[in-house]
């Protein structure tokens, strides 16, 4: 457990809305750095880079994180989608572009991005022989540049809009607190982190906000 020193915590909606778009936030700019750090590694002006076991973890991994944001989760505040229509029109059809993506490619296997057909190898006529059967596989995983760099530009934009919805909530939030008064505000509790550990059951799910009457002014 770690102690946020000079920080309480302060619960309410207000509060759990401006928790739920900095998760938001967190993973937008994760993608954004993912995506950053795999065109940074492709020759410069190549419209394909190598398929190595690093690129195509950072697409995944961008494209999951961006994904998180807008998919079924213990996040109630669902800023990330309400923000989707204030994005250029471009940038819109973008966004669906990569869900769908992530939904029927990276997180499942039914899009036309992964084949798979088996072959029987035969001996020469007139017996056709049956030499051996193999399966044979393709899977498409890496973007071309320019998918990759409109990918970048869409998380830009959306890490912009919900850096100024943050900033919304937090002024909301701090007269939420402003409110308070002061011996309210001295009895809210110190503000704990305890992080997840390597062996944590994923299965468990976090705490949302507890339904508790919240301090009068």
């Amino acid at each position: 457990m770690i102690t946020v020193e000079i920080y309480r915590e302060i619960e309410g909606p207000d509060a759990q809305a401006l928790a739920d778009v900095a998760g938001e936030l967190m993973d937008i700019v994760f993608a954004h750095r993912a995506v950053r750090e795999l065109l940074g590694s492709w020759p410069p002006g190549a419209p394909y880079g190598p398929d190595t076991t690093e690129a195509r973890a950072l697409w995944v991994a961008a494209v999951v994180s961006y994904a998180r944001c807008f998919k079924g989760g213990i996040r109630t505040c669902g800023a990330a989608g309400s923000l989707v229509s204030l994005l250029r029109q471009s940038d819109q059809a973008s966004h669906e572009y990569f869900l769908n993506l992530r939904d029927k490619h990276v997180a499942h296997s039914v899009s036309a991005f992964e084949q798979a057909k088996v072959g029987v190898g035969l001996g020469p006529a007139p017996d056709f022989e049956v030499i051996r059967v193999a399966p044979f596989e393709s899977l498409t995983i890496l973007p071309n540049r320019e998918t990759a760099e409109q990918f970048e530009r869409l998380v830009q934009d959306m890490q912009l809009l919900l850096v100024g919805r943050l900033d919304e909530l937090g002024a909301v939030v701090l007269k939420d607190v402003q409110a308070m008064t002061t011996d309210n505000r001295a009895r809210l509790p110190e503000l704990t982190i305890t992080p997840a550990l390597p062996t944590t059951d994923p299965k468990i799910s976090r705490p949302r906000y507890r339904k508790r009457s919240r301090p009068k002014p």
